[in-house]
C-alpha cells in the first residue's frame, strides 16, 4: 500500500487538489480504488483511450468520496453508485435497470458488473446469491400455484416488473396518510371514470376495488400512495405501501379463502379484487406491499367489470358509507 501511495503522491503533486492520497484514511482510500477500478472499466467497455482511463482513476483518487456519486462524468458517477449498490447488498441488475443514463453507460454498466461481479465482495455476492436462489425458488412455486389456483387472475411479481405498469397516461395520483385520503382519492377516482364515460355500474365496481386496495392500505400499513394509469386497452390503480408485506406462507389463504385475515393480509379485500378485476399483480416484502389492479378497456361494454352479485352491491354501499 506504501509505494501505491508514494506513486500517486508523486504524480499529483501538482495537483489543484489539496486532498492527496497520502492524506486519506486507509478506508477512504481504499473505497476511492474500488470507485477509480469501476470507472476504467466503465470507461474501457465505452472505448475510452488508455489515458483518458488514467486521468479518471487519478482525478477520483483526489476526491472527496461524497462528491463522487452526483459527479458531473457520468462514468465517475455511475461507478460509484455501483460500488454503494455493492456494497448496500442490493441486486445490481435490477438496480441498473432502473438507473437514470445514456444507453451506452447502462449496457457498459451491466458489461463490467458481470466480467466482475466476483471480484470486490465475493463472499458477500456468493452469500446473497445462493440465499437468493433458495428464495427465489419458493417464490417461483408460489406463484405458479397461486396463477394456477385463480385462473391466472393473480400473478406475484418482481419489483422492477411494476414499472411496466406506470408507463401511460396518469390519470389520478394520490397519497394514503390519513383515513380521510380514502375518500379525497376516492373522489377523484370517481371524477376520472365518470370523464370517461363509463357506466354507472362499472364506476362503482371500480371504486369498490380502490377503496378496499386503499382501505387495507391504510389498516394494514398506515400510509401508502396510489397511481391510477391508462395503458393501451387498460387501466391500472397502483397501489403500493411501505408496511411488513405479506409473507408467502400466508398467501394461498389470503388469496383463496374468503374473510382469510391477519395483521398483515387483507382478508375480504383479495376476494373483491379477484372477483372484480381483470387480473391483480402482486409484489410483496418485507419492505411493502405493491398491487397493480388491471381492468381490461376492452371489457367495459360488455359489463364484465358491473357488479352482478347483490352481496357485492350491498357491500360497496356499506363501505361507501363507512369512508364518507
Amino acid at each position: 500500500m506504501r509505494w501505491l501511495l508514494s506513486l500517486l503522491t508523486h504524480k499529483l503533486r501538482s495537483s489543484r487538489s489539496k486532498v492527496l492520497p497520502s492524506d486519506q484514511p486507509l478506508s477512504t482510500l481504499l473505497h476511492l480504488v474500488k470507485v477509480g477500478y469501476l470507472a476504467m472499466e466503465i470507461a474501457d467497455k465505452l472505448s475510452y483511450k488508455n489515458k483518458d482511463i488514467n486521468k479518471l482513476f487519478f482525478e477520483i483518487i483526489i476526491s472527496k468520496p461524497e462528491t463522487l456519486i452526483l459527479h458531473r462524468k457520468s462514468v465517475i458517477s455511475a461507478a460509484s453508485h455501483m460500488l454503494e449498490w455493492c456494497e448496500k447488498g442490493s441486486d445490481l441488475p435490477e438496480k441498473i435497470s432502473l438507473y437514470q443514463a445514456e444507453n451506452n453507460v447502462i449496457r457498459a454498466m451491466y458489461d463490467v458488473h458481470f466480467d466482475h461481479k466476483n471480484d470486490l465482495l465475493p463472499e458477500r455476492v456468493n452469500n446473497r446469491v445462493s440465499l437468493k436462489h433458495k428464495y427465489q425458488d419458493i417464490w417461483l412455486v408460489y406463484r405458479d400455484v397461486l396463477a394456477a389456483a385463480t385462473g391466472n387472475k393473480l400473478m406475484l411479481i418482481e419489483a422492477h416488473e411494476v414499472e411496466r405498469f406506470k408507463n401511460g397516461v396518469v390519470l389520478s395520483e394520490g397519497r394514503i396518510e390519513e383515513r380521510s385520503d380514502v375518500s379525497v382519492v376516492r373522489n377523484e377516482a370517481r371524477k376520472c371514470f365518470e370523464a370517461r364515460h363509463f357506466s354507472k355500474t362499472v364506476v362503482m365496481s371500480f371504486l369498490l376495488v380502490l377503496s378496499e386496495a386503499m382501505t387495507n392500505v391504510y389498516k394494514h400499513a398506515g400510509h401508502g400512495k396510489v397511481m391510477i394509469v391508462e395503458q393501451d386497452e387498460a387501466i391500472h390503480f397502483i397501489v403500493e405501501d411501505s408496511g411488513k408485506g405479506i409473507p408467502l406462507e400466508q398467501l394461498p389463504k389470503a388469496a383463496l379463502l374468503s374473510g382469510y385475515s391477519t395483521q398483515n393480509s387483507m382478508g375480504q379485500g383479495f376476494t373483491l379484487m379477484l372477483k372484480i378485476a381483470s387480473c391483480v399483480y402482486l409484489h410483496t416484502s418485507e419492505k411493502g406491499s405493491i398491487f397493480v389492479l388491471t381492468f381490461a378497456l376492452s371489457d367495459r361494454t360488455k359489463g364484465d367489470h358491473e357488479i352482478t352479485d347483490i352481496s357485492l352491491n350491498e357491500e360497496l354501499e356499506k363501505q361507501l358509507d363507512e369512508i364518507i
